[in-house]
């Protein structure tokens, strides 16, 4: 990919959890990193509920190659919240793909 494709600055996320003060687990996000990054467009489906399709828009990010990120840590760009659900490699380990949608809490 074009270096210069890469135009969107994301934040990456690495999601943890912890405890509140009730001793209930919750969800934590901590930045650990800002990047350049590529988006393109993929809708995947969803299955059915209902006897309807349901459709949710997801993305693949492309980013310079890391290996502190997995699936579930997230990635904010434009205030909003994306989960990352698959990432893969390139052969050379100087990029990564990563399939994000948006986050949906309690999804």
């Amino acid at each position: 990919m074009n270096a210069g494709k890469r135009n969107k600055s994301i934040a990456l996320l690495k999601v943890s959890l912890v405890k509140d003060d009730s001793g209930q687990p919750r969800r934590k996000a901590a930045e650990i990193a800002r990047v350049w990054s590529a988006w393109t467009k993929k809708s995947h489906q969803d299955g059915a509920q209902n006897e309807r399709r349901q459709y949710r828009t997801r993305h693949i990010v492309n980013i310079p190659f890391r290996k502190d990120l997995c699936r579930g840590d997230q990635i904010m760009w434009q205030g909003l919240t994306y989960d990352i659900r698959d990432i893969e490699p390139d052969s050379r380990r100087r990029f990564i793909d990563l399939e994000v949608s948006i986050n949906e809490p309690g999804i």
